[in-house]
């Protein structure tokens, strides 16, 4: 499978502790007190960068990125350990009792209209969704 040109997973009620440890168990250099001190009532977004194998790669955590409730967690690369969104939201969901959110699938430019289907995950399921 190819990978993906970045990754993104949207995940719900974020608690930033939980997201801090899952980013520091598969990365290097996490700035895991910039993560934790993110305001999650505003949507502006904090961009940092982690490392894997000595690549860099930009992170941007968008609090209220879809609604109030879920905050975008987006690696700007394909340097990542995951070949799609959907393996990166099972990876979170091993450190977080949530649900997380990804796009059922991968995103191009050249795309005119953006798919409405959204994979939908918690521990015990998983579901196709339109999320409009």
């Amino acid at each position: 499978m190819t990978q993906q040109p970045d990754v993104e997973i949207y995940i719900k009620n974020v608690v930033l502790n939980d997201l801090a440890s899952w980013l520091a168990e598969v990365f290097s250099d996490t700035d895991i007190k910039l993560i934790t001190n993110i305001k999650l009532d505003s949507p502006k977004p904090v961009t940092t960068h982690i490392s894997l194998d000595e690549q860099r790669i930009e992170l941007m955590i968008t609090p209220r990125a879809a609604g109030k409730a879920y905050t975008s967690i987006w690696f700007k690369s394909q340097n990542t350990p995951w070949e799609s969104d959907l393996v990166c939201a099972h990876s979170a969901l091993t450190n977080m009792d949530t649900e997380v959110r990804c796009s059922a699938e991968s995103y191009t430019e050249s795309e005119e209209e953006f798919s409405e289907k959204w994979w939908k995950l918690t521990r015990d399921s998983k579901e196709l969704v339109v999320w409009a």
